[in-house]
């Protein structure tokens, strides 16, 4: 799910730049529950993590960004824990799904190998 700005945010020009970041496109972008954390996805095989701090619409150029690196395909989908902003599940190409706590981002905290399609 994405999530987009207000008319309000947008007529005052707060408006989120994600192009940087990755080496590739981005298949999935999601906002952790509390609105200062993004992940995406990309194909480029990680994802990314930006903290926002208390401002959701600080620039993303300015946002500190932590790599989650691990999966030797596509990331597909980025889904934050509903109540835990530092708890992320990642699903690839590969097959796998990953559990991170992007507080201790060098490696998943779990990961879940699947069989047959993805989807």
């Amino acid at each position: 799910m994405v999530s987009f700005p207000s008319t309000k945010e947008l007529s005052k020009g707060q408006v989120r730049d994600l192009r940087t970041g990755h080496r590739s496109k981005i298949l999935s972008v999601a906002w952790s529950a509390s609105g200062t954390k993004l992940a995406s996805g990309s194909y480029d095989h990680t994802a990314k993590v930006f903290s926002l701090g208390e401002c959701a619409l600080a620039n993303i150029r300015d946002a500190v960004g932590v790599d989650l690196k691990g999966h030797s395909a596509d990331v597909d989908q980025v889904k934050w824990h509903p109540t835990d902003d530092f708890g992320l599940a990642t699903t690839s190409a590969d097959k796998t799904v990953k559990v991170w706590d992007v507080r201790a981002p060098a490696k998943p905290s779990a990961t879940v190998q699947t069989t047959g399609r993805k989807y």
